[in-house]
């Protein structure tokens, strides 16, 4: 793979090392909102264009899991930030440093909007 795109979400995996095709090309987006206005996240796990950082996108990827199994997987993954896993440096820094001033920054930003690191998260309103 190359160091271009969106390879971070098949980093340490090579389908062709467990199965006997080749891999089926997959894009799949979600939109918080809607298709025009998609929501900006100050989150460790995800980046400043949306890309996520989720373990059965990677190594644990298996072709049984689910669209539903996805969904939970990136619903558990907003209930608990991996910051040891980050996609989004400065948040993982920020929630190691002091989880509670990165608790207090996420809540401000989905209220109100805000500025973290001179880059500007709206509202989600």
């Amino acid at each position: 793979m190359s160091d271009q795109g969106n390879d971070h979400v098949a980093r340490g995996f090579d389908p062709a090392d467990r199965y006997d095709h080749p891999p089926i090309p997959l894009l799949l987006e979600l939109c918080l909102l809607s298709p025009s206005s998609a929501l900006q996240v100050y989150h460790p796990n995800i980046d400043l264009e949306g890309n996520v950082c989720l373990n059965i996108l990677r190594e644990d990827w298996k072709p049984v899991l689910s669209i539903n199994s996805l969904i939970m997987g990136l619903q558990f993954l907003m209930a608990d930030p991996n910051p040891d896993d980050p996609l989004n440096k400065d948040a993982a820094e920020m929630m190691r440093a002091n989880r509670t001033q990165f608790e207090n920054m996420v809540a401000v930003h989905v209220r109100r909007g805000a500025y973290i690191n001179q880059q500007y998260f709206p509202a989600a309103n």
